[in-house]
């Protein structure tokens, strides 16, 4: 998913309990915080035990070998 934030919280959750697996490139479980989440975006954060079982690799550089 790439929802502006706030859009793909109740998505993630109804992914989760069908066992999907979620790839999210929003910013709504980027921050391992929720109170950091709420004072960045200004929006309430509705599922901090997912946002703490959730995992935020950054963006990796991929670049072909030479």
């Amino acid at each position: 998913m790439a929802l502006p934030h706030g859009l793909s919280e109740k998505i993630t959750k109804k992914a989760l309990e069908n066992d999907v697996k979620v790839f999210d490139l929003g910013a709504d479980f980027r921050l391992d915080d929720s109170e950091i989440y709420e004072k960045w975006y200004k929006v309430k954060h509705n599922y901090p035990e997912i946002n703490k079982k959730m995992q935020f690799t950054g963006f990796q550089k991929f670049t072909k070998k030479k």
